[in-house]
């Protein structure tokens, strides 16, 4: 099992891994501080979920969705979103 951080780590050669078999799953970011975002690129490897949900949040206790789909095609999502003033995104993946 790969840790959480190297879902952040900048190395496309790591990841996080999620367990297999076990839905849904799911990995947030902390952005560290406020943030407006315009956009979130998720790097998949080849057991990428194609059903997943990105929500944002600014206390890390309640969430507001900003994209789903049911059709992730990977190896690379860039998804366009306009969220202002969030410190925390997270991906919940159904596999």
């Amino acid at each position: 099992m790969s840790p959480a951080s190297q879902a952040v780590d900048g190395n496309l050669g790591s990841r996080w891994e999620s367990i297999h078999n076990v839905d849904p799953q799911w990995i947030y970011v902390d952005l560290g501080a406020p943030t407006d975002l315009d956009s979130v690129v998720i790097y998949w490897e080849a057991a990428r979920a194609k059903d997943y949900v990105l929500e944002v949040s600014t206390d890390a206790s309640i969430w507001t969705p900003v994209f789903s789909t049911t059709t992730g095609s990977g190896p690379k999502d860039k998804i366009i979103t306009a969220a202002t003033n969030v410190r925390y995104v997270l991906s919940l993946i159904h596999i």
